[in-house]
C-alpha cells in the first residue's frame, strides 16, 4: 500500500496490488510521487485522460480510463471531495449522487446498468484509490443478449486442496 499526501490535497492511499493493467501501475507510481490524490477535483484533468462529461455542484463524472471487459460503458461517478468511505457523504451530496445517476441514465439511454462502490480499506475491497466513487456499467449487446460484464469486486477464498 502507498500512501500520498500533499498540504493541497488530503491523505489517500493507493493499492498497487490490484491494479488491473501495467500502463495503470506506471500511473500509480508516477501519481505516488506528486503526492495527489487521483480523484480529487482540483486538477483532475492533469490527472486523468478521459474528459468530465457532467459536473454539478457536488459530483462530476467520467469514463473509467481502464474499464471492465465486457462493458458497452464504464463511467465513474466522483465526489469533489476527498471522501473515502460511503457514511461520510452529507445528506446534500446523496440527493447530488442522484441527480448525477439521473444525468447519466438519460445521457446513455442506456435501458439498464450496473452501479457499485467500494469503501474502507483497500485490502478487504479490491480498489486501487482511497477517494470514494461509484461505477457506472452497461453491458454489450450482440444480438443475442447482453454480454456478462468480467469484474473483479472484491476477493474470496480459494478452495482448500
Amino acid at each position: 500500500m502507498v500512501e500520498i499526501s500533499q498540504e493541497s490535497t488530503p491523505l489517500s492511499k493507493m493499492n498497487l496490488n490490484n491494479a488491473r493493467e501495467s500502463e495503470q501501475i506506471k500511473r500509480m507510481k508516477k501519481l505516488a510521487r506528486t503526492g495527489q490524490c487521483h480523484f480529487c477535483r482540483d486538477g483532475f484533468e492533469d490527472r486523468h485522460t478521459a474528459p468530465i462529461i457532467y459536473e454539478g455542484y457536488r459530483w462530476f463524472i467520467t469514463a473509467n480510463n481502464y474499464p471492465y471487459s465486457g462493458a458497452t460503458h464504464h463511467y465513474l461517478i466522483v465526489p469533489k471531495v476527498h471522501i473515502t468511505q460511503l457514511g461520510q457523504l452529507p445528506v446534500e451530496a446523496q440527493v447530488g449522487l442522484i441527480e448525477a445517476f439521473r444525468w447519466l441514465e438519460k445521457h446513455l439511454e442506456t435501458p439498464g446498468y450496473t452501479a457499485f462502490v467500494r469503501s474502507g480499506d483497500l485490502s478487504y475491497t479490491g480498489a486501487t484509490i482511497d477517494h470514494l466513487h461509484f461505477h457506472f456499467l452497461s453491458g454489450v449487446q450482440d444480438g443475442k443478449g447482453t454480454e456478462k460484464l468480467k469484474v473483479t469486486l472484491g476477493y474470496k477464498n480459494k478452495p482448500q486442496e
